[in-house]
């Protein structure tokens, strides 16, 4: 049974920058890329029989899950942190998940998740690894909308878009750089390629305005090092106010996008070439730090 409320098929945004555009994620159902991945996982949950579905996260993920599976009539549990906003919880819960909270971070909660025998499937990105099938399309409608990539450039916090992507092209017999972008201080695919190790974990993460990335731990590491290695690419690494200034420069070019897709600007604007920005995530469910960092703009 295929579930569906409409994802994919977004459009290639023309920067202003001559090379570059947008592909723009955001314009799906629930306003991210994820939704890509959740319609496939919720679709095989309904041909396997399950009734329940589990998933480790308080963002778009969550949110994605939650309206699927009311769709679908699926159970819905949203694993989070206590620390996780009122905002995004009842938002969640608007959408009939139930709320499973932890004095924990989003990786203590991913292994205990892990280790745990869970009443019906656990749909987290890299516990299942389902979803890079369908990121596959992304690089599928790039090529269809004629735009042959010299490199694509994609913010990672698991790394599991990336890796998709990257696997779509292969497939298509195209191969463009891969570009991860994560944030100073919380790069942990950049730790592991630095070590020439399969996966990196990395101290004290700190916070920042891109908070869909900020992680210690991508549990999609290995898969997204050996996509950035087999493509002659590379993970970049970007500061607090280079997002906030790759904000400001993506409204001008009429994309209203959360911070944590910002970090993709900075980098691709250095690139010379055809260059593709993977704009993973709608900035409608961040209006106030995006109207506070527009502002500061026309002071």
């Amino acid at each position: 049974m295929k579930v569906t409320l409409g994802e994919g098929n977004t459009p290639l945004v023309k920067s202003k920058e001559e090379q570059l555009h947008y592909k723009n994620e955001a314009l799906n159902p629930t306003g991210s890329f994820k939704d890509r991945g959740t319609a496939l996982k919720v679709s095989e949950a309904k041909d396997k029989g399950f009734e329940k579905l589990h998933i480790c996260s308080s963002g778009n993920a969550a949110l994605s899950l939650a309206v699927y599976c009311q769709k679908a009539e699926l159970e819905c549990v949203c694993h989070i942190p206590d620390s996780t906003s009122d905002g995004k919880k009842q938002l969640m819960e608007s959408f009939g998940a139930s709320l499973k909270q932890y004095n924990a971070t989003y990786e203590e909660i991913f292994h205990h998740l892990q280790e745990k025998q869970l009443e019906g499937w656990n749909v987290t990105p890299g516990a299942s690894n389902i979803s890079m099938k369908a990121y596959q399309e992304i690089s599928e409608e790039i090529i269809e909308a004629g735009k042959e990539p010299d490199q694509v450039v994609v913010p990672c916090g698991n790394g599991t878009n990336l890796a998709g992507i990257w696997k779509g092209f292969k497939l298509l017999g195209v191969e463009p750089k891969m570009i991860g972008v994560q944030i100073e201080g919380a790069a942990p695919i950049k730790q592991a390629i630095n070590q020439q190790k399969e996966h990196g974990i990395v101290d004290n993460p700190g916070e920042s305005i891109a908070e869909g990335i900020i992680a210690s731990e991508s549990f999609n590491c290995e898969e997204a090092v050996k996509a950035i290695q087999e493509s002659n690419g590379s993970l970049q690494v970007v500061k607090e106010e280079e997002i906030q200034e790759g904000m400001k420069k993506l409204v001008k070019d009429g994309i209203i996008c959360e911070p944590t897709s910002a970090v993709a600007k900075p980098v691709a604007d250095k690139l010379e070439g055809k260059t593709v920005a993977i704009i993973t995530g709608s900035g409608l469910k961040s209006y106030e730090k995006i109207k506070k960092i527009v502002k500061q703009n026309k002071n």
